[in-house]
């Protein structure tokens, strides 16, 4: 009898943390309106990694403290929205200050009530239903999973590394790479939060990398002074030079 409870527990877990297939959480910064903060406010921007549009109807966005083993304590409960295929969906977390940083993008959400996040360490959770999560028992309503910092809760080996007032934490390839290992599927860099207005980026579709080429340009030499050098010149080329 208690092989099989082992077997369905790991069943279980297995299940909670099954990639998701439609939206994910792209972008987490919490350091908005602090000092040297670059945006007034907190944010969490979501993304559609699916080719067919995706509603929010009953789904939350919740927080709760890099170690805390309680209820978790903020929830914004998203609107009836549609996000686009590969389009991004912008959640404005906190309240804006009126001193640090400049106003975000048009969100396309303000969370009310607000939630202050942490700047450095915490967890963000996409659920498909609005029921408050507790401790760190991830239900199949967790859609995704973000632990940053010194976060006990997060997908895979460990958590995203600590963030600052200056750094959010992406999800690489555009927000599409999603192995359930968040140390692995995000990167640390200067918030960039992206709305439904933004650019869309189609997961399997996504621009490549531009290469740039460049010759190199060979001495002078000596030059008298009232006369012309010779002349010397180079050439650049790339390849995947779009717009995108």
């Amino acid at each position: 009898m208690k092989k099989i409870f082992t077997i369905a527990f790991l069943l279980l877990s297995f299940l909670s943390y099954s990639q998701s297939t439609t939206i994910v959480i792209s972008q987490v910064y919490g350091g908005g309106g602090n000092a040297g903060a670059p945006y007034n406010a907190d944010f969490v921007e979501l993304h559609n990694v699916s080719s067919t549009p995706q509603t929010l109807t009953d789904y939350s966005v919740q927080y709760n403290s890099a170690t805390s083993t309680s209820t978790w304590a903020g929830k914004a409960k998203l609107p009836t929205a549609t996000i686009a295929a590969g389009g991004y969906f912008l959640v404005q977390m906190s309240a804006a200050g009126v001193t640090n940083g400049v106003a975000l993008p048009t969100p396309d959400y303000v969370a009310n009530p607000a939630v202050s996040m942490s700047s450095t360490n915490g967890r963000v959770a996409l659920v498909s239903d609005t029921v408050t999560l507790t401790a760190c028992t991830i239900t199949s309503s967790v859609v995704d999973l973000v632990g940053y910092g010194s976060s006990v809760c997060y997908e895979g080996t460990a958590a995203v590394g600590v963030l600052s007032n200056t750094t959010a934490a992406f999800r690489n390839s555009f927000g599409c790479d999603d192995t359930n290992n968040n140390s692995a599927d995000f990167t640390l860099g200067a918030p960039l939060p992206r709305n439904s207005a933004s650019p869309v980026a189609i997961c399997g579709s996504l621009p490549t990398t531009p290469t740039i080429i460049s010759t190199s340009v060979s001495g002078f030499g000596s030059v008298t002074v009232l006369t012309n050098s010779v002349s010397r010149s180079f050439s650049i080329t790339g390849s995947n030079l779009t717009g995108a």
